[in-house]
C-alpha cells in the first residue's frame, strides 16, 4: 500500500473523530476473517492470549497469535501516516462494539474493553519493536 500524503489524510490532528473516519468499517473487515469469527463464537473475545493469566499483557507471542487482526488494523491505519503512530482507544472501542453487536455480544462491555486495550497495547508493542530494529539498521523478522 502506498502512504497517503499527510495533507490528504483525514487524521492530521489527534482528534478521535478523525481516527473514527480512518477506522470506519473495521468491524466488517475483521468479521471477514475466519479466525475472528471462530474467536468470537468460541470465547466471545476478539483476541487470543498466551494464558488466561496473561490476558491483556502485550508480548511478541500475543502479536503472533493475533497477527491477522493486527494486520487488518494496520492496513487501515498505517497508510495515513508517514511514521509509526499509536491508535487512539476510543475509535477502537466503537468498532469493537459494532463487531460484538454483529455476534450478538453487545452486552459484553468488559470484553470490548479488554480487546480494545489489548489491540492498543499489542499494536504499540509491535511499533516499538519495529522501531528499535530500524534504529539499529536491522530487520526484525517478528514484526515484518
Amino acid at each position: 500500500m502506498e502512504a497517503v500524503e499527510a495533507a490528504e489524510s483525514p487524521c492530521n490532528g489527534d482528534d478521535n473523530a478523525k481516527a473514527l473516519v480512518i477506522l470506519d468499517g473495521l468491524a466488517k473487515d475483521l468479521e471477514r476473517l475466519v479466525c475472528v469469527r471462530d474467536n468470537m463464537r468460541d470465547g466471545k473475545r476478539l483476541l487470543k492470549w498466551n494464558t488466561p493469566r496473561e490476558t491483556g499483557i502485550p508480548s511478541m507471542k500475543g502479536l503472533a497469535m493475533n497477527s491477522a487482526v493486527m494486520i487488518t488494523i494496520a492496513e487501515k491505519w498505517c497508510p495515513h501516516f508517514k511514521s509509526p503512530r499509536a491508535i487512539p482507544i476510543g475509535p477502537i472501542r466503537k468498532e469493537l462494539a459494532d463487531l460484538y453487536e454483529l455476534h450478538n455480544c453487545s452486552a459484553e462491555l468488559i470484553g470490548i474493553q479488554v480487546d480494545a486495550t489489548g489491540i492498543k497495547r499489542i499494536f504499540s508493542t509491535g511499533i516499538r519493536r519495529m522501531g528499535e530494529a530500524m534504529k539499529n539498521g536491522n530487520r526484525d523478522t517478528c514484526t515484518h
